[in-house]
């Protein structure tokens, strides 16, 4: 019988555990605010502070660390999605690796 594993990490790159200050920003609408609370050269977590709808794709903005990037929503959990970063590639490698 074959086991069952959950919880299995697929990431390519390691995450590290932070918590910085960000925003959203979504065409047509103001900045969201929200909490990074990982992040890697290749995405993020991020958690908002109330449930919320997000299109597929928009910007991420963290301001005290100088950095932005657009996103894709690779899968979200209540107030918690997770990011792919498709722009800022080479400076998120510079930042996050």
């Amino acid at each position: 019988m074959l086991a069952v594993r959950h919880n299995v990490d697929r990431r390519q790159t390691p995450r590290h555990d932070i918590r910085l200050s960000a925003h959203v920003k979504v065409l047509g609408r103001a900045r969201i605010p929200c909490i990074v609370r990982n992040i890697s050269s290749t995405g993020a977590r991020i958690e908002f502070y109330a449930a919320i709808a997000l299109p597929q794709s928009f910007r991420l903005d963290i301001d005290d660390d100088l950095f932005e990037a657009h996103c894709d929503v690779r899968h979200q959990n209540g107030r918690i999605y997770g990011v792919q970063f498709t722009s800022n590639l080479q400076l998120a490698l510079a930042k996050y690796s």
